[in-house]
């Protein structure tokens, strides 16, 4: 996983998270320890928090599938 295929015009889009992950927007808002307003504002998108707090949960999920699986089980 690229973390490209979860950004648009270089941001993280909670859209494209989503889709990826099979949820809502609302879930990834959830998960990432941010507001319903977060990810669905278009101003609160672009802010510096929100993009980091996306950032830092794809880190952390890439992190766990390339894994070593004796770790992860």
């Amino acid at each position: 996983m690229s973390i490209a295929q979860y950004a648009d015009e270089g941001m993280f889009a909670p859209r494209k998270i989503a889709d990826v992950f099979h949820t809502t927007s609302e879930d990834i808002a959830r998960s990432a320890g941010l507001g319903k307003d977060a990810v669905q504002r278009k101003e609160r998108i672009k802010s510096d928090k929100t993009q980091r707090r996306l950032r830092e949960m794809i880190e952390v999920v890439q992190m766990l599938a390339t894994a070593d699986p004796r770790i992860t089980s």
